[in-house]
Parts: structure tokens; sequence; C-alpha cells
């Protein structure tokens, strides 16, 4: 179980920051220039993890807030189809950087792996078996160190460089953190948090989806005006835990009383995004101070 820690500074007026990924249409073949050769895989929590690859093709490159498709196998796409009775053809997904661009010698991506959707309560099971998410049950039950993946040109503009001085908010669901373990490593890198408070806000349903929880808490220590606020929305009666409780967006608005201004990054499933930017909107962030990338968090 992890330990709890309530990371909160004093209650300010105004800050800024905050992400939003959303929908990506499909990458057919020829944007497929790149290749890449996983080097490490790790387990974040029970069902994310991160792989580390080293590009194997010339002129790959990308920078802060970016984010890839990787391209499924065809043999592995030949043996999902035939497991379960589908029919799909080329498949891809888009998946954020998870590391800083200032090292190009290899990056990481953090994904979450989707089974079958569940029947909901009182629904009689299935006359037919499910299948999982076909991408990430790839990733997660087939993928090794070793093997080499085709990928696409980088492509998105996640952060954009401002002169603006407003404090930095992240609110981040899930595995909808991806983005930001680099980003974040880049502001430390370039010093913004120096001149720029930088609240981050991390929500998940359960302390087991935590990600990164101690480098985070960490970050929050040896940085300079860096507020990690971790939040559980559902916590087991035989579960500690000492931090805030809700959903990401419910502790945002706890936590400035005021309201703000700021700018404004958030990522996380369709639902999460949806709410947060109403409670941003309701402390008084302006729309137009709300940043996002072409990139839907939830596809399987």
């Amino acid at each position: 179980m992890l330990a709890s820690i309530q990371l909160l500074p004093p209650r300010l007026g105004a800050f800024s920051l905050v992400v939003v990924l959303t929908s990506l249409a499909p990458v057919i073949a020829r944007d497929f220039p790149h290749s890449a050769q996983v080097v490490k895989l790790e387990n974040l929590n029970h069902d994310i993890k991160r792989i580390t690859f080293k590009p194997k093709s010339e002129g790959f490159d990308f920078t802060v807030g970016q984010y890839v498709h990787v391209k499924a196998p065809e043999s592995y796409i030949e043996q999902f189809n035939a497991r379960y009775k589908t029919d799909h053809g080329e498949i891809s997904r888009p998946y954020s950087f998870a590391s800083n661009p200032s090292n190009q010698a290899t990056f990481s991506l953090i994904i979450k792996r989707y089974g079958p959707p569940r029947p909901k309560k009182g629904e009689p099971p299935p006359e037919k078996e499910i299948p999982p998410g076909v991408m990430s049950t790839f990733i997660h039950k087939h993928l090794k160190v070793g093997d080499v993946l085709s990928i696409s040109e980088p492509r998105g503009e996640l952060y954009l460089k401002t002169d603006s001085k407003r404090p930095i908010v992240i609110i981040a669901g899930g595995v909808g953190v991806s983005p930001f373990v680099g980003l974040l490593n880049y502001f430390f890198e370039q010093k913004i948090n120096e001149e720029r408070k930088i609240y981050f806000f991390f929500g998940v349903n359960t302390i087991r989806d935590l990600v990164l929880h101690e480098q985070f808490t960490e970050w929050a220590k040896k940085h300079k005006n860096f507020y990690y606020v971790p939040a559980v929305a559902r916590v087991a009666d035989n579960e500690t835990w000492e931090g805030e409780k809700g959903y990401g967006n419910q502790v945002f608005e706890r936590y400035f009383k005021e309201s703000i201004d700021a700018d404004a990054y958030i990522a996380g499933s369709p639902t999460m995004r949806k709410f947060t930017t109403q409670s941003l909107v309701k402390k008084g962030v302006a729309r137009d101070r709300v940043r996002w990338d072409r990139i839907r968090v939830g596809e399987n």
C-alpha cells in the first residue's frame, strides 16, 4: 500500500497551466516512416506500463508535448482476429511522449491496458467472448525487450511557449498523467518553476491506480514552486489515505477558494475533461488559456 502524503501550499488566488487531450483521425500505412526498438518495460501499477524505446531510423526528433502513433505488427493482428473472430485491419494508436526531448537517444511511452468491457449490473453475461483492447493487449501481453515497432512522425503541440508569468495548473486523470511526466521534466530543466508556480493535480479512482506517486512526491520536495496534489476518488475501509479525496476537478475547486487567472492543461477521459473544464471556467479560467492536444486518452 502506498503511504499517503498531503502536499498543499498556502491557498492562493492565482495560478496557471492546464492540458486537454481529444480525438484524432487514424493514421494510414504510409505515415509510419520510422522504427524504434524496445529497450525497457516497467510495470507502473496493476494496468499501466512504461515502455522505453530507442529510435532505429534517422531523422526521428520530437519536442516537448508531442505524441507518436505506434503500429501493431500484422502478425499479431492476424492472431488477434483468429482468437476473437474479429476483422481488424491495420491498427495503430497515439501515445504522448512521457520523457524529456533533451535526451533524443531514447523515449518513453506510458500505456494502460484495457480489458473487455464488463456487463452492467443486472445484465446477463454475453453469449460470446468480448475481446479486450486490441493495441493495449499487444503492449501488455506480447511486447518484449528487443522488439522493433513502426512509428509515425511525432505530432502535436501540447505545450506552447509564451511570455506568461501566470502560475501553471496541470490536472491529470489516470493514464492522462503521461504527457506531464516529460513536460514537468522540461519545466524543471528550463527553470520555469523559478518564476512561475506549478500546481499538479493528479486524480485516480483508487489508491492502486496511482502512477509514479513517489517520484512526484520527491519532485515536490526538491523543486521550488512545484506543488503535487494527489487525489483518490474511492478509498476502501481497510485502506489508509491521508491525501485529498474525490475527483480531480472537485479537489481543484476546493483547493482554490477564489477565482483564478490561469494557463490551463488537462488530460484524462472525456468525462474527466468535461467536468474539469466546467470547474476551470467556474473558477474564472478563460477558455483561451486552456490548452489541449488532438489525442484521445482511453483508446484501446
